[in-house]
């Protein structure tokens, strides 16, 4: 950090002292003191967030008060404000130099023109028409630092391969592909190979940094002018999985079906489906038994020997949960339309929670 860059920072740390009541220090990677608004954070309640600080190194902000009345929901707020208003002084005081990491942000951000992407990839070592596959990866918080290291040991950082860490919970890594020889069965086999990478990564990450993992894949097509919607398409990918395939790790935005049509589907609409298929009932109010039910009929593509060998219960049991079920709700799932109606139903009560938390 140049003197330009702390003399802003200073300055501008004491004018959010002065507005939020908080003070502020900034740590480098190694955890040694930058700036500091206070005497010192010990014996106090902080609020802590990583930053990106010059030369791709991860530094932390803490947020500090001997006032216990200030901590509530506007203390993460001005958190994360703080930490925005780092980045951009750093990034404006820095005398225009940017690393990969930053250049890689940016462009998958939609922040840098096109064009300008396209004429400056080279400086960065960046093969502008190259095939790229972009993993989002999520992890929890207070395992970041372990996690984001195995992340680039796992890949090939700073060669063909760029690791992006966005925040304390999620990464994102561009990958450089071999070009395959065509579509169909090629393109098809390398999502193949992209997939069976990212479920070997979550089994990395749960080993090593210890924590649950959860990782949302695309495939761009060929040239860096193509990233930008690729990693649109892995986010949309990483939400949509999280809420309909809550027992899965791996999400490919291919392969989400029907999910990625009902997301956005208007709250409103949603509201009315459910109250005009079952009133005043919720189907989410099932119990795990009669859940797992539905769920293992559906995978069976409504083959009721198929389930009940699967459950490890006798035919009738089977049809009598169903029964039990066709009486409460009025649908009979056995049915294509009932089960089709049934199947929508549970998605958009999934959708509607997931908007609730």
């Amino acid at each position: 950090m140049n003197r330009n860059q702390a003399a802003a920072l200073y300055g501008c740390y004491q004018v959010f002292k002065d507005t939020t009541g908080f003070d502020i220090c900034l740590l480098d990677g190694r955890g040694e003191k930058l700036l500091d608004t206070g005497a010192s954070f010990a014996e106090t309640r902080v609020v802590k967030r990583a930053v990106g600080l010059p030369g791709n190194e991860e530094g932390t902000l803490l947020l500090y008060s001997r006032d216990p009345s200030l901590y509530g929901p506007s203390a993460d707020q001005f958190a994360v404000l703080a930490v925005c208003q780092t980045e951009s002084l750093l990034k404006a005081y820095g005398g225009g130099k940017m690393d990969r990491q930053g250049f890689m942000r940016e462009l998958l951000m939609g922040e840098r023109p096109l064009d300008e992407a396209m004429a400056r990839a080279r400086e960065f070592s960046i093969k502008e028409k190259a095939l790229y596959a972009v993993f989002l990866v999520e992890t929890g918080e207070k395992a970041h630092k372990v996690a984001l290291s195995a992340i680039k040991s796992f890949f090939r950082d700073g060669r063909e391969d760029v690791v992006v860490a966005l925040d304390e919970r999620r990464t994102v890594i561009c990958q450089e592909r071999a070009l395959s020889k065509g579509r169909g069965t090629a393109a098809e086999t390398d999502m193949d190979e992209v997939l069976a990478e990212a479920r070997e990564l979550v089994g990395l990450l749960n080993i090593e940094a210890m924590t649950p993992a959860y990782v949302s894949v695309s495939l761009s097509g060929r040239g860096i002018e193509n990233l930008p919607g690729a990693y649109q398409e892995a986010k949309a990918a990483m939400e949509v999985g999280r809420i309909f395939f809550a027992q899965e790790t791996v999400f490919c935005y291919d392969q989400l079906g029907i999910g990625r049509l009902i997301c956005q589907i208007p709250e409103d609409v949603c509201r009315r489906f459910l109250h005009d298929v079952f009133g005043d009932k919720d189907v989410s109010s099932l119990d795990e038994e009669m859940q797992n039910t539905v769920r293992t009929l559906f995978q069976n593509n409504l083959n009721v020997a198929e389930t009940s060998r699967q459950m490890y219960v006798h035919r009738n049991t089977l049809s009598y949960r169903l029964d039990k079920l066709k009486k409460e709700f009025g649908l009979d799932i056995r049915t294509f339309e009932d089960a089709m109606v049934f199947r929508l139903a549970m998605m958009i009560s999934d959708l509607q929670r997931s908007r609730k938390a």
